[in-house]
């Protein structure tokens, strides 16, 4: 159980949270950027980020246009320190936020750790868990068109299936694009070769955690999830520019839009910063503070879940290299245990066979009795919606039922996983399944997709 307390007493021990400086050395090989936090009164973070070179060199950025960016990396970088003592001001000291960027912030703050909050019983509601205080004069705002020639498209590389589907749908526009990765993973290179990215458009950028955030964490002060989705959309837009892109094309598919469970009246949204919402808000925040010609959008907005991983099942050169289970990520792996690898094992499971699935993920799940408590999670029978990046549990129930259908069908003995499918409620009339599943896709949420992607979108929807 959360000590309410603690949160209470490291505000009290830490009343402020300190942006002091950030540092750019462009160097041969690379362009670091480096931050100096202080959490009062004297713990100090110093977090850096490398961005390696391409063999073609960055276009030239106008230093102060290059520090905003910088500078709004560090505030999007900030937000993990200051949870760990959630002091009640943030003193800015190295850049300039208008009354109306101080909202933002707050609001990104609110939303993006909504479940850090819920697991940590803060009220957030207090108006005074929060405050800026700023250097005065004008904000950083940039307005009006900057003259740069901007054109192809920088696609952030995940690894997963969603990944996939975006570079499959792009696949003309790769030679244009660039493959954006942080911190890759061997999923991230080889789903990003596969696709056809030739190497010398890799963008990869290095970012470590302060280790002195880890030993406090291990010393008890607060830690949680957050919104990491943000912090990519910000490295994005300084990656974007410094290699001349218009666009940022994102993979966040229609079901991110739905939260986990409730907390002090507000939605607590694991993959709030995945969601249409903030795309629509930090799209805006771009366009006035950042750079009015770079565009954010996520290309898969309007598919769901099961749309996503019916297109993946067309591209079988991808089935050995995919990845997007957290657990395993440090080794490469599936982990076969967690709530992400059921997930898109159970989405898998009407479109590919059982052997396919098993060589994929090293066991039929379905037969795994430990994964049960996962499963009724997963379809809304017991507990919450993993925090997690997994559909809504009607897509959990969708592709359950389509799977129980097919193994019926085969004649063989159903696993256990499905035995328990065959117990939902809403799952009983399995014919149905499929007129379910194209309902829910003909039920689009919108999007901020520009028109010539709109167009190109309408050939992959049913």
């Amino acid at each position: 159980m959360p000590d309410r307390n603690r949160f209470q007493k490291l505000r009290t021990r830490h009343p402020y949270f300190r942006f002091k400086r950030f540092r750019i050395e462009d160097r041969a090989q690379h362009l670091d950027a480096a931050f100096e936090f202080e959490l009062s009164p004297n713990i100090r973070f110093t977090p850096e980020i490398s961005i390696v070179k391409p063999p073609e060199a960055f276009v030239p950025v106008p230093e102060h246009e290059l520090e905003n960016l910088v500078f709004h990396l560090g505030m999007i970088e900030l937000i993990s320190y200051w949870k760990c003592a959630c002091p009640g001001e943030i003193i800015i000291e190295c850049g300039r936020l208008d009354e109306t960027q101080q909202a933002w912030w707050k609001d990104l703050f609110i939303n993006g750790l909504g479940e850090f909050f819920f697991v940590n019983q803060i009220d957030f509601r207090d108006p005074h868990l929060l405050e800026f205080r700023v250097p005065e004069g004008p904000s950083s705002h940039v307005g009006g068109a900057s003259g740069a020639e901007l054109e192809g498209s920088l696609i952030p590389i995940g690894g997963g299936k969603d990944t996939v589907v975006t570079l499959e749908i792009l696949k003309e526009m790769l030679p244009r694009s660039w493959a954006f990765m942080l911190n890759p993973t061997p999923a991230m290179i080889e789903t990003a070769e596969i696709a056809g990215f030739p190497r010398e458009r890799f963008l990869t950028i290095r970012r470590a955690i302060h280790p002195t955030l880890l030993r406090l964490n291990d010393e008890g002060y607060l830690n949680g999830h957050t919104p990491f989705s943000a912090y990519l959309g910000f490295l994005g837009v300084l990656c974007a520019r410094l290699v001349g892109c218009r666009n940022i094309i994102v993979s966040n598919e229609k079901s991110s839009d739905v939260g986990n469970t409730r907390y002090l009246g507000k939605t607590v949204n694991h993959q709030y910063s995945k969601s249409l919402e903030f795309e629509r808000k930090f799209s805006a925040y771009v366009r006035t503070y950042l750079h009015p010609e770079i565009r954010y959008f996520s290309l898969l907005r309007d598919l769901d879940e099961l749309r996503i991983a019916e297109v993946f099942s067309h591209f079988p050169k991808y089935f050995d290299a995919f990845k997007s289970c957290n657990v395993g990520r440090s080794t490469d792996r599936w982990c076969g245990s967690c709530s992400k690898c059921l997930f898109v094992y159970t989405m898998l499971s009407p479109f590919l066979s059982e052997e396919t699935l098993s060589r994929i993920f090293g066991g039929d799940l379905f037969s795994m009795r430990d994964l049960l408590p996962t499963l009724k999670q997963l379809v809304g029978e017991e507990g919450l919606k993993p925090f997690d990046c997994v559909g809504t549990e009607n897509e959990t129930r969708q592709a359950l039922g389509l799977a129980l259908k097919k193994r019926s069908a085969s004649g063989k003995p159903l696993p256990a996983l499905l035995e328990y499918a065959k117990t939902l409620a809403p799952l009983q009339g399995e014919e149905e399944a499929w007129d379910v599943y194209e309902a829910a896709l003909r039920g689009g949420t919108g999007n901020t997709l520009p028109q010539e992607f709109a167009d190109m979108m309408r050939t992959w929807m049913p």
